[in-house]
């Protein structure tokens, strides 16, 4: 099911069929947050697909997953997440994945109000990506003795 079309790239929602491209040719900075979590690429993927309350994928023009993403709540303590991981495919499609961020990530955010996460500090086109989509950095902390910034985005 196509949810959005951006030039000759769609976001749709997401299925398994995803997970097998997507995992296998992740951006190492996305590897490096997986693995400090101790999920493989393929094993994120999947943990995020099953609790998710929605989660996308977006295709390039050749129908090719080149990230998936989404949002939901965490069941210990009812708090709010949002996440994305993606391949290189995410640098050739910047110009529609720069287009179609903002109004994703506010999509995403507004049912919960505000979501959070962590992104690795070293993972700079991450780190700038949340910046552009309103992220607010409010704390460092260390994560297997990797530094993580922890993210906050509202609906505001």
């Amino acid at each position: 099911m196509v949810k959005n079309t951006y030039g000759d790239c769609k976001i749709v929602t997401a299925t398994e069929d995803h997970i097998e491209v997507i995992s296998s040719e992740m951006r190492p900075g996305d590897q490096l947050e997986c693995s400090c979590f101790g999920f493989s690429p393929k094993d994120a993927l999947y943990f995020a697909l099953s609790r998710d309350d929605k989660t996308y994928t977006a295709l390039d023009g050749n129908e090719v997953p080149f990230l998936m993403f989404g949002a939901g709540t965490r069941k210990e303590d009812d708090s709010s997440y949002i996440w994305l991981l993606g391949t290189d495919g995410l640098f050739k499609n910047s110009r529609q994945f720069a287009r179609a961020s903002r109004p994703w990530v506010k999509h995403l955010v507004e049912p919960y109000g505000v979501v959070s996460n962590l992104v690795h500090k070293e993972n700079t086109p991450a780190v700038r990506w949340l910046r552009f989509c309103g992220a607010k950095f409010i704390r460092e902390l260390q994560v297997l003795s990797n530094p993580f910034y922890e993210f906050i985005i509202t609906s505001n």
